[in-house]
């Protein structure tokens, strides 16, 4: 974290001794090959840092870009004091160059990661068609599809100084109709899971409000939602920036809340057409207990798991541990975890109701049955 904010001053720094302007830089990434790694003098002066004396001196040569074939010297800051993170000859890498009145300076951004997640994507895709087939498709176009509304329409929405919490409240009920029809496919019984799933995310964005107001948040707890403010976008709102993004996260866990107990309830009443609304509303929670217990569980550990780095750096400093948990930082993924709980919490009894009246309204299950079942009490 720190790293990069020292990479890219000395960027900026490097610009202004060489070439002082007031025009404004500019910047792009390209990626290129290392080809040499420089000797570079340590500096003796106990008071710095030795994670600044630790960067690099490379010469790259871009393999993309309008300096493609060319060989430039750029400077390297790893992240840790790790051995291992220091650069290699051959390592592909991203190069940032930072332009201004024809000086330019270069430094290596990251390493190139690309080609790997690729693969990975690969092996995800493969084992989602082996496991689920036809269905896999459809969660796939999905997911394609959440991707494309959060970068297409959500992110440039609040960049162009929309409020966040509507742009994101807009994007989470696109998403929620379309994503759960391509993976469920077009019928009664994922309309009525889209129902549910529609209702839930406006009493989120009511909970997510008074949760983020009750803790006195203001989107301030991470590095990154501030220099927001210091990009082409400097009106954002840090607060609804906060609030629309937890309402995205708690969208990703509900839409299977939904559709497992709209299909449970489904299911009950295929097997027992005598089943009326207490029995399945009943029946349908024994089950949704159960899911709630387990969701619950992997939504804490998930939100953990993301912050880990987070407990480990305020362990080190040894602070107290009411003044780490009252910290903006730690408040704000507190925050996450209570609202994304109280929505699947909530979820479970709503749909489950909501489905039970629909079926006992229609007097029959969503879906055909292909095959006969017993009747049993």
């Amino acid at each position: 974290m720190f790293a990069v904010n020292i990479q890219v001053v000395q960027a900026a720094e490097n610009l202004e001794v060489d070439a002082p302007s007031s025009n404004i830089a500019k910047t792009e990434y390209n990626q290129a090959k290392v080809v040499e790694i420089a000797p570079v003098k340590l500096d003796t002066d106990p008071n710095v840092p030795v994670l600044i004396q630790s960067f690099q001196r490379v010469k790259v040569e871009f393999t993309q870009g309008s300096e493609k074939g060319e060989v430039r010297e750029a400077i390297y800051y790893p992240k840790s004091g790790d051995e291992r993170q220091k650069l290699k000859v051959g390592e592909r890498v991203y190069v940032m160059k930072v332009s201004a009145d024809g000086y330019s300076d270069y430094s290596v951004s990251d390493r190139y990661r690309i080609e790997a997640i690729w693969w990975l994507l690969a092996i995800f895709v493969a084992l989602i068609l082996i496991t689920v087939r036809a269905k896999g498709i459809g969660s796939m176009l999905g997911l394609l599809f959440s991707f494309a509304v959060i970068m297409k329409l959500i992110v440039p929405w609040i960049m162009s100084g929309a409020n966040p919490v509507i742009a994101c409240a807009t994007g989470a009920l696109i998403i929620a109709v379309v994503s759960i029809y391509l993976a469920h496919g077009f019928n009664l019984r994922t309309s009525v899971s889209v129902l549910a799933t529609v209702l839930i995310i406006m009493i989120a964005a009511l909970i997510d409000y008074l949760v983020v107001n009750a803790l006195h948040l203001y989107g301030t707890g991470t590095e990154e939602a501030v220099y927001a403010q210091f990009g082409e976008s400097g009106n954002i709102n840090l607060r609804g920036l906060l609030l629309g993004g937890i309402l995205i996260g708690v969208l990703g866990v509900l839409d299977d809340i939904t559709t497992a107990q709209v299909a449970v309830v489904d299911e009950l009443k295929k097997a027992n057409s005598n089943f009326k609304f207490k029995d399945l509303y009943q029946r349908s929670m024994s089950v949704g207990k159960e899911h709630i217990a387990s969701l619950i569980n992997t939504l804490v550990l998930a939100y953990v798991g993301a912050s880990f780095p987070l407990v480990l750096l305020f362990q080190q400093y040894n602070q107290p541990l009411l003044y780490i948990i009252n910290s903006e930082l730690v408040a704000e993924e507190i925050g996450r975890t209570i609202v994304g709980s109280i929505v699947l919490i909530i979820a479970v009894p709503i749909t489950t109701a909501l489905a039970a009246w629909i079926i006992v309204k229609r007097g029959k299950a969503l879906s055909k049955d292909e095959h006969h079942h017993g009747h049993y009490h």
